[in-house]
């Protein structure tokens, strides 16, 4: 925030995520109930190649819904609502934010 002398730091922001909060998440919204041990696990070693962006929540959503839900029987609107909502669920209980304020950036 600037204006009356004060200006705003450096802050920078670092998200992560861990295959185990991922599972917590899958656990805690009784996720994941269709799929099969291998599938599950293949599905958590994703969430250690792919960071917690947009395109990393989306495409474990996915796998995700589609191994909780009968997926291929559901209408568009349907698929978009329970990918939003197990985005939201994995980004508010499996993402991890830490910031870093620079000390020179604050005056």
């Amino acid at each position: 925030m600037s204006g009356a002398g004060i200006t705003s730091p450096i802050i920078t922001e670092t998200e992560s995520w861990t295959p185990d909060l991922v599972r917590e998440v899958c656990i805690r919204h009784g996720y994941y109930t269709r799929g099969t041990n291998e599938e599950y696990d293949q599905m958590l070693r994703l969430v250690r190649l792919m960071g917690p962006t947009e395109e990393g929540l989306y495409s474990i959503a996915l796998d995700i819904a589609r191994h909780t839900v009968n997926w291929d029987d559901l209408p568009e609107w349907d698929k978009l609502r329970i990918l939003e909502d197990i985005m939201d669920c994995l980004d508010k209980g499996a993402v991890i934010r830490v910031y870093h304020i620079e000390e020179d950036g604050m005056t």
